[in-house]
């Protein structure tokens, strides 16, 4: 085998494992080829070498593929190295905030149709919004849901919200603000704000969240808030950039 044609083997089977970021959990060996737009014949024959390296594996019962273990083992190294990047990253803005309003500081990545809490600075009040972190929410409820739907990759983002009341128009307008705020959403009486946190080609690498009692969001604190948590994503941004590069 040539170098030319190594090289398109290692594409097609790249081209295959992205099928599966449509959403969809299994798909069938016709559903693989349509979407990687190559023959069933040469689908096979790739799924064959991804599945004895644990890439992929096959229900007998269903005919339905889907990611292997190895995928598994690979994002969890992925997940723990850039998490670790974005907390230290992260830290010395999000305690700004703290230090600020004394209200709670959050930073969610997006986990299939969930959001993961990976880091939180605690309000010191008594009357505070509790969110441990490990903690995992659906995104149809809440700021920091709704800024992940709104920038997550259409056809995934079809699929989450159909059946919801959440629209595309909502959606569109929190993209082009550059953020979200819920009202009792998740709990009664909680204002939360959320602001996405970007790379360098602007993809949503997580979401930074400031929430509390709505009583304390009244006689305009709420837009300086805003801006404020706003201003912090951005920040982390541009040292997330710094950080990893533009590559």
């Amino acid at each position: 085998m040539t170098q030319q044609s190594k090289t398109r083997s290692i594409d097609r089977a790249l081209e295959i494992l992205e099928c599966f970021l449509n959403g969809k959990e299994s798909l069938t060996l016709a559903e693989l080829s349509q979407l990687a737009n190559l023959s069933a014949t040469t689908v096979l024959r790739i799924l064959g070498a991804l599945q004895a390296k644990g890439f992929v594996e096959k229900d007998e019962a269903t005919k339905t593929y889907q990611l292997g273990f190895k995928i598994s083992q690979l994002s969890k190294v992925a997940n723990q190295s850039n998490e670790m990047v974005l907390k230290t990253i992260s830290q010395p803005f999000m305690q700004d905030l703290l230090d600020k309003y004394n209200e709670d500081i959050r930073l969610f990545v997006e986990q299939g149709a969930s959001k993961l809490c990976i880091m939180s600075l605690e309000s010191t009040r008594s009357l505070r919004h509790i969110v441990h972190v490990g903690e995992r929410h659906e995104l149809i409820r809440g700021a920091t849901g709704k800024v992940v739907l709104a920038h997550i990759k259409p056809e995934k983002c079809d699929l989450l919200i159909k059946g919801t009341d959440i629209d595309l128009e909502t959606l569109e307008s929190i993209r082009e603000k550059g953020y979200a705020v819920s009202y009792g959403e998740r709990d009664e009486g909680i204002i939360g704000i959320a602001a996405p946190i970007l790379n360098a080609v602007d993809e949503l690498v997580a979401v930074l969240s400031l929430s509390g009692p709505a009583i304390r969001f009244d006689n305009g604190a709420l837009n300086e808030k805003i801006e404020d948590t706003v201003k912090k994503a951005k920040e982390i941004s541009e040292a997330y950039v710094r950080f990893v590069g533009r590559v």
